[in-house]
């Protein structure tokens, strides 16, 4: 899957890591787009998806920056903050794709006017059809993804519906969870917590 990402998309950069605790945080709006979506061994500043890996498995990790995914008619396609998968990149690989969303309250999240949960679905589902599209992501592969609010203490509640949830996985191949953990098991296996 690396080498499909850089060949297809040139201008990204993957980090790898091992580290028992890795920390994904959007760092865009915070600062005004001066950083972006980050990943580190430590804690964020700012709230963050946790992946526990104890067994310290090499992941690779894409974090997209503004307008990452090019379509060809010098549009850009929907696209969530990035992907993480092992760096032994086999088909049967697990694959993880992450959006998150920063409100500070509750109220605020479930605000009608902004569909925050609508969106990262939305984003996650266009992302995901996009590496399918391009070659990168095989098309009957199965997708894992997280959409989170990581500033909220639970959200898993009323984020996305179990129903929702089967239809994603029937029609597009991915299963999503509202959480802000997951537990990388081997290369094969991820779990992907509660809120």
């Amino acid at each position: 899957m690396r080498d499909e990402i850089l060949r297809v998309l040139p201008n990204h950069t993957l980090v790898e890591s091992k580290a028992k605790k890795i920390y994904i945080a959007d760092y865009s709006r915070a600062t005004n787009k001066v950083r972006g979506v980050e990943l580190s061994d430590t804690d964020h500043s700012i709230g963050s998806v946790r992946l526990d890996n104890d067994s310290e498995l090499p992941i690779y990790f894409d974090g997209f920056k503004d307008n990452a995914l090019p379509k060809e008619n010098n549009d850009n396609s929907p696209q969530c903050e990035g992907v993480v998968f092992p760096t032994t990149c086999q088909e049967d690989d697990w694959v993880l794709f992450i959006e998150c969303k920063y409100p500070f309250s509750i109220v605020q999240a479930q605000d009608p006017r902004y569909e925050y949960p609508k969106v990262m679905i939305d984003q996650i589902i266009a992302t995901v059809g996009y590496f399918r599209a391009k070659g990168i992501l095989e098309q009957n592969r199965r997708a894992h993804a997280i959409i989170s609010f990581p500033n909220l203490k639970e959200f898993n509640s009323w984020a996305i519906s179990t129903d929702q949830i089967d239809q994603i996985l029937r029609f597009h191949r991915i299963l999503v969870r509202a959480t802000a953990t997951a537990t990388i098991i081997s290369p094969k296996r991820i779990k992907l917590g509660m809120a």
